[in-house]
């Protein structure tokens, strides 16, 4: 398994990005349940797909993105844009199962 780091970027500034992948003008490329992020030769490839995106929240991993989709390995150009997993809490918690910490 491999790592980068990959800082965020805005939906506004990544919505610039994808303008032109969107089949609707006024329907922009990039949901608001979405996050998008990128560093400069780095990004995830082909087979990535799913894996997590985390940040580090009061000294803790916390998983906030899945790899969804994006431009070829190492796109300078394009963000990743990675799942929002907030926006599926209510699927996670109906479908995961609770556990308690020991």
């Amino acid at each position: 398994m491999q790592e980068v780091a990959v800082p965020s970027e805005g939906n506004g500034v990544c919505n610039g990005q994808f303008q032109n992948f969107s089949s609707n003008d006024n329907d922009p490329a990039i949901k608001d349940e979405v996050l998008c992020a990128r560093s400069e030769g780095r990004n995830f490839c082909r087979g990535d797909s799913g894996g997590p995106l985390v940040c580090s929240w009061n000294c803790t991993w916390v998983q906030v993105g899945v790899v969804s989709w994006g431009r070829p390995c190492g796109c300078d150009e394009f963000p990743g844009v990675y799942a929002g997993v907030t926006s599926y809490v209510p699927w996670i918690r109906q479908y995961v199962p609770v556990f308690s910490r020991p």
